[in-house]
């Protein structure tokens, strides 16, 4: 099975009245819930929840990369891609590159 991680980019979005991907999100928001609601069911797929670990390792990262932009929602995600092993990523922030992993984009 291929492993990808989805980025904040559409999360932002649907928050946020004057992102430039915005109407696009809130017309694929009803069908990402329909779609989460599916993948919550299937057994093949894993929703990782925050943890107080997962945080503090993603802080750690954080702290390291100070010099690179990286934000922490995004050392939070990186961190827990290489614990999981996951290489691929959709996104289209860079920072995923620089810390050696894949870009994707279905």
């Amino acid at each position: 099975m291929r492993l990808v991680f989805a980025d904040t980019l559409y999360w932002g979005a649907v928050l946020h009245p004057l992102d430039q991907y915005r109407a696009q999100v809130i017309r694929a928001r009803e069908a990402a819930a329909r779609a989460v609601r599916t993948i919550l069911k299937d057994r093949r797929a894993t929703v990782h929840p925050q943890s107080r670990e997962s945080f503090l390792a993603g802080l750690r990262l954080y702290e390291q990369r100070s010099d690179k932009g990286h934000s922490l929602v995004d050392c939070i995600s990186m961190t827990t891609m290489r614990r999981q092993r996951i290489l691929e990523v959709l996104t289209n922030d860079r920072h995923f590159i620089q810390e050696g992993f894949k870009i994707v984009l279905l």
